[in-house]
């Protein structure tokens, strides 16, 4: 992990012991790290101490992204545990609720998560790209809405490190077949396909 100064014009290597995924930055000070190998860290500049939030939980060990929505809730991003919400508080370790395959998560593999709307304006849906295409969550319901290349995707496998929301609210998700942009506002839910069951026979 490196800091850039810029009065100095300088790299300084904070540490080389951890493999680093992703970085949100809490506050001036503060930033949460995902790793590949050693979980979620926090990490103080003002004090230069590391926590290691994961240490004594069950949280997976190889997080892919971070994101903390407008509404203030802390998402991971996960290879092979789904998404994940921790329930931040006094509790130590950590607690949090998972969301995988299982609850209607496309895979388990969440490389990139982006949260619909503008800066300053309520909670909106989360967009995440994955190995089986991007996922739409709706977290006031919890109900997944799943687009593939049926739906018009060049390809179902996305990849770590990219994914991007401009200021307008378009989003950007990188993959194999490149990059794949939309605006949110402008995609439908998509349709689910009716299952036909046969209910009564009648002979004449």
């Amino acid at each position: 992990l490196f800091i850039f100064d810029q009065m100095e014009d300088k790299l300084h290597q904070i540490s080389e012991k951890y493999a680093v995924n992703c970085i949100w930055i809490e506050t001036e000070g503060t930033v949460l790290l995902g790793t590949r190998s050693s979980g979620l860290l926090r990490f103080s500049f003002e004090q230069g101490n590391w926590e290691h939030l994961s240490e004594g939980s069950r949280l997976p060990q190889d997080i892919r992204s971070i994101y903390r929505d407008r509404s203030g809730r802390l998402w991971l991003g996960t290879a092979g545990n789904g998404l994940l919400e921790m329930e931040e508080s006094n509790i130590n370790p950590p607690q949090f609720h998972q969301y995988s395959i299982s609850e209607g998560l496309p895979d388990n593999v969440v490389y990139g998560i982006l949260e619909a709307g503008v800066e300053g304006g309520p909670s909106g849906e989360l967009w995440m790209s994955t190995n089986q295409g991007i996922a739409r969550f709706d977290p006031q319901t919890n109900h997944f809405f799943n687009y593939d290349v049926s739906h018009g995707l060049p390809n179902n496998e996305f990849n770590s490190g990219s994914w991007h929301k401009s200021e307008d609210g378009r989003m950007f998700f990188g993959g194999l077949s490149g990059v794949v942009s939309f605006d949110p506002v402008e995609i439908p839910k998509p349709v689910s396909k009716a299952k036909t069951f046969i209910t009564q026979v009648s002979l004449n």
